[in-house]
């Protein structure tokens, strides 16, 4: 039996499947910096964020996010 995944792992397959239909999509790209964070991938969350902030440099989600993350991930500096 395989186990089940974890929500925060579906909120990022989610996010994922709706990015290969539409590469520019800010929200799916916020929702899937959000979940690499809860998933502790801070790496691709900060990657995440940083593609949404190049289409949408102001989106208040995008930049909370990606300073969340670059804080977990040990460089509050940037953040």
């Amino acid at each position: 039996m395989q186990p089940v995944p974890s929500r925060e792992a579906l909120e990022l397959s989610e996010a994922l499947s709706q990015l290969s239909r539409n590469p520019r999509d800010v929200n799916a790209l916020v929702n899937a910096g959000v979940a690499a964070t809860k998933l502790g991938d801070f790496e691709a969350a900060v990657g995440f964020f940083k593609r949404g902030q190049s289409l949408a440099p102001t989106n208040p989600r995008l930049l909370a996010g990606l300073a969340g993350a670059l804080v977990r991930q040990g460089d509050p500096a940037s953040a």
